[in-house]
């Protein structure tokens, strides 16, 4: 056998363990690594590797957006397709003073096993994530956040819970009740009284926060009729119970002083 003959065996063995490969051979396992996959924030997508991820915007100067998951992603099917998905907290760090917290989801590509991330929900600025689980199709996470009125230099401290679930295998945040301004106003007067002429000038009743079901209704009683406080503040909790609302704990409440009685701002040092 000649030097010619030989470069043609090995040129057409060489040409048939690629074509078996092509086509006979199995397909190498993909798996399913949400720690590995791209997720969509604020409409620009990121893909993480090794649950990093860092690209960098020119913006007048070079700035470097840092996206990491925060923990372990949370397993089970969130699309009903009975192959278990994932749902993950991202950190999303975009060189500022801020350090937003997103929840997203990797579903399972059903033929390639492959992790296609989602969208990512935006959970809040400077808060504290507990934990995260995927329940009866949603996604649900635990996290302490700051009453309304505190800066973000406190420290969260009410709890809360987000809950989403997958529709056209985008993350959606769903329904919570929501509390109207009539009836946190029905509330306050039912339980503490309105501004009779003997009692107040006026009563003022602001709705705040609402952010994942969590609701707190402000008071204000101004022009009291009270020979040291002129003006008192209260916040209270409501809670959604048996399809009613309700109050619960007062968390702040706080004065004003009648002139050259004390204080003149909101405090919750008495008046003398």
């Amino acid at each position: 056998m000649n030097f010619k003959n030989i470069i043609i065996i090995i040129i057409s063995v060489a040409i048939g363990f690629f074509i078996y490969n092509k086509i006979f051979a199995p397909a190498p396992d993909v798996i399913f690594d949400p720690l590995n996959a791209t997720y969509i924030i604020e409409n620009d997508s990121y893909t993480l590797i090794n649950c990093k991820s860092e690209k960098e915007i020119i913006l007048g100067s070079a700035t470097k957006i840092k996206t990491m998951a925060w923990g372990k992603p949370a397993i089970g099917d969130l699309n009903t397709d009975d192959a278990d998905d994932a749902a993950l907290v991202l950190v999303h760090d975009t060189g500022g003073s801020g350090t937003f917290f997103y929840i997203a989801a990797a579903l399972k590509n059903p033929e390639t096993g492959q992790a296609i991330g989602t969208n990512a929900v935006l959970l809040g600025d400077r808060v504290a994530p507990q934990n995260i689980s995927v329940y009866g199709g949603r996604v649900e996470l635990n996290y302490t956040d700051r009453f309304p009125w505190e800066p973000f230099s406190a420290q969260p401290s009410v709890e809360k819970t987000k809950i989403l679930e997958i529709e056209n295998d985008e993350l959606k945040e769903i329904d919570r009740p929501v509390l109207s301004q009539e009836t946190a106003a029905s509330l306050i007067k039912e339980s503490w009284g309105d501004c009779a002429p003997d009692v107040c000038e006026e009563l003022t009743t602001n709705r705040l926060d609402g952010k994942d079901g969590v609701w707190f209704i402000e008071a204000i009683y101004d022009g009291l009729r009270d020979d040291s406080v002129r003006v008192r503040k209260k916040i209270v909790w409501v809670h959604y119970i048996n399809d009613n609302w309700e109050l619960g704990t007062i968390v702040l409440d706080e004065y004003k002083c009648q002139p050259n009685r004390g204080h003149q701002d909101f405090s919750s040092e008495l008046c003398i």
